[in-house]
Parts: structure tokens; C-alpha cells; sequence
């Protein structure tokens, strides 16, 4: 666990350009198939579904444009520890991943003050207080 790297949180309006930052952050970091994109409009979260988009050689999981903030704490059991993930024609895998999360919603604060958030995300907040 010496190289763990905590998730990103970037929260700011529409059009702010917290997607293209989230972007920007992944992209310095990792190469391109060392990243999986998925929407964070799509339902897909409550029930594991989005880890069918993963490939051995990823690393990093955007979380494009989250629509509901109170889902971030589905990713607290992801981060910085190894997890079982079943590929498709290669198996169980053991995976250590990084999460990079937009959204346009605000945060809220019992989320932000938990201390499980701040061990496993930096917050970027473009919404001026």
C-alpha cells in the first residue's frame, strides 16, 4: 500500500469544467487503456455493474458528471485496499483502483466532515461559498 494515491473529488456547477479537469488530473497520470470512463448518470452503481467495464491493464476510473453527491460514499470500499474483480476471459483479479469523481451537485457537509472521506479523497470545490 506505499503507493496509494487517494481518490478525487471534483465538485463545481455546470460548466464550471470540472469534468474537463477530472480529465486533465487522469490523463498527466495515466495512459489511455489505464482508464475506464463511465457516466455517472447511469444507475449502474447500486449493484456492482459498472466493474463489468474494467480491464486488467485499469488503473483509474472516471466517474463523469456523478448525479446524486450521497452516492460518493459507494466508492469508500474501493478505495486504497485490493478488491476482487471478475474479468471477462481472464478471471478473478486482485485490483487496487483510483477513483476521479465530478459532479455539478454540492457536497454535503456529513459528507466532507467523515473522516472515511478525508483518508480516501481530496476535494476539489469549485462552488464559491
Amino acid at each position: 500500500m506505499a503507493d496509494f494515491k487517494k481518490s478525487i473529488v471534483i465538485s463545481g456547477p455546470r460548466n464550471s469544467g470540472s469534468s474537463l479537469m477530472s480529465f486533465g488530473i487522469v490523463y498527466l497520470e495515466y495512459n489511455k487503456e489505464e482508464v475506464v470512463v463511465i457516466s455517472g448518470r447511469a444507475n449502474i452503481f447500486c449493484d456492482n455493474s459498472f466493474m463489468y467495464h474494467i480491464s486488467p491493464k485499469t488503473k483509474c476510473i472516471i466517474i463523469d458528471s456523478l448525479k446524486e453527491a450521497d452516492w460518493i460514499a459507494f466508492f469508500w470500499k474501493y478505495i486504497g485496499v485490493p478488491i476482487d474483480v471478475d474479468i471477462i476471459g481472464t478471471g478473478r483479479l486482485k485490483m487496487e483502483l483510483r477513483f476521479i469523481i465530478n459532479t455539478d451537485q454540492i457536497i454535503p457537509d456529513e459528507i466532507l466532515n467523515h473522516q472515511a472521506f478525508k483518508r480516501r479523497f481530496d476535494i476539489i470545490n469549485n462552488y464559491s461559498k
